[in-house]
């Protein structure tokens, strides 16, 4: 992601912390929906789960562990 949107810098704005440590705290076990309404009553913004996916789809790295 270049230069991030405005309404990626507003949310971020009212968020404690990042929105990329949010997602990464929550994906893969949080389907986005879940997310975006999270961020919603955290923030009172609006985003839609698209929105997030294709922000932060290219950014995940899912990592498995077998022991």
């Amino acid at each position: 992601m270049s230069e991030p949107s405005r309404l990626y810098r507003l949310i971020e704005e009212r968020l404690d912390g990042t929105l990329a440590e949010l997602i990464a705290a929550r994906r893969p076990h949080t389907p986005w929906r879940l997310i975006a309404d999270e961020i919603r009553d955290s923030t009172k913004i609006d985003v839609s789960a698209e929105i997030l996916r294709q922000w932060f789809a290219d950014r995940i790295q899912i990592e498995v562990k077998v022991s």
